[in-house]
């Protein structure tokens, strides 16, 4: 089978041109589907050999294969009948150097952190139900109310500055001299739990603006310093920044996928979570595509060989992808973990 027959499996019908190089055939681009400029050489190498004069994609047969019929490497070997060659250097697939790196352990929260998040929680869950706007918010996110349920969201209508003690904080003086509070502003509650005991709360600020010297989503302080995880551990790992993303992923795939919320591009896996992600059978990351997000793609693609760039398919994050562009998450994440090969980003 040579690089015409594959170019008709794939219904792309090459006509002949010239007889250039041992004959010259011509179609559409699968790619970027330019008329009549995909040129086409069964002669030339093994197999033959393919190049669009628009945008400028090349290869064998096996390239082809690989690109276009989305075969392996065996794969396309087989396909076309030639030998399989050993790989000379894993670098050609996997091109990062091995990052060294030292995850940190990380000590749970106290016993008096966990009992008032949890009443803060249980508040916040009841004012959700008592503010229609809060609660059409997360729903206009593309949340169920099921699904706002299940991961305990609620709403913080007023802002609070509580005690330190009762949340099992030490007295601090701020800047000002004065005693330091426990912060928690207006907006939209996020926990992480684990077999119902609050290890982390979020809090999305409805009063955030563009240009605020405040962040936009305020973690609770004495909370856990490790990633939010969500669904079954066995299964394959989604990573990401968010965990409204998250959980919303978890809405739609949970019997396919497990999630990863850092709560943060630049924070890094702990000890406990670096180990999970060695053993998960395949690690789907899919950071913010914007520039900040970009830069830390190296970093995870050099620390675990079972992962693979799965940036959003729309948007800048997956939530964007799903609530501006229509993006079907669940066939998103099915994509990704069809995939074949690792690409790079």
């Amino acid at each position: 089978m040579n690089i015409l027959d594959l170019a008709t499996e794939l219904g792309l019908q090459p006509k002949r041109f010239a007889s250039t190089n041992g004959g010259e055939y011509k179609a559409s681009c699968p790619k970027c589907e330019g008329k009549d400029r995909f040129c086409l050489w069964p002669k030339e190498g093994v197999a033959g050999k393919y190049w669009c004069r628009v945008c400028k994609c090349k290869g064998d047969a096996i390239q082809f294969c690989r690109d276009f019929l989305k075969l392996s490497y065996v794969e396309a070997c087989k396909k076309i009948n030639v030998a399989v060659k050993p790989r000379i250097s894993s670098k050609i697939i996997y091109p990062f150097k091995k990052t060294r790196f030292q995850p940190k352990i990380i000590e749970s929260v106290s016993d008096a952190w966990k009992e008032a998040a949890k009443a803060f929680i249980e508040r916040s869950q009841k004012r959700l139900q008592e503010h229609p706007h809060a609660l059409e918010m997360l729903i206009s996110r593309g949340f169920t109310k099921e699904t706002i349920e299940k991961f305990s969201l609620g709403w913080n209508p007023e802002t609070i500055f509580d005690n330190r003690a009762t949340w099992g904080l030490s007295y601090q003086l701020n800047e000002r001299g004065n005693e330091k509070k426990q912060w928690l502003p207006r907006g939209m509650v996020i926990p992480y739990m684990q077999n119902g005991i609050p290890l982390r709360i979020k809090i999305r600020r409805s009063d955030w603006n563009a240009g605020d010297d405040l962040p936009k989503y305020v973690e609770v302080s004495g909370c856990i310093q490790r990633p939010s995880i969500y669904g079954d551990l066995e299964k394959p790992m989604v990573v990401m920044e968010s965990e409204l993303d998250a959980i919303l992923i978890q809405q739609f795939a949970s019997d396919l996928c497990c999630c990863l919320a850092l709560g943060g591009v630049g924070k890094r896996p702990d000890k406990q979570v670096h180990e999970l992600l060695c053993k998960a059978p395949i690690i789907l990351l899919a950071l913010d595509y914007d520039e900040a997000g970009k830069k830390e793609y190296p970093f995870w693609m050099s620390l675990y060989p079972n992962l693979r760039p799965w940036p959003p398919r729309k948007g800048k994050s997956p939530g964007d992808s799903h609530i501006l562009h229509q993006v079907d998450l669940r066939k998103w994440i099915s994509d990704g973990l069809s995939m074949r090969s690792v690409k790079s980003v």
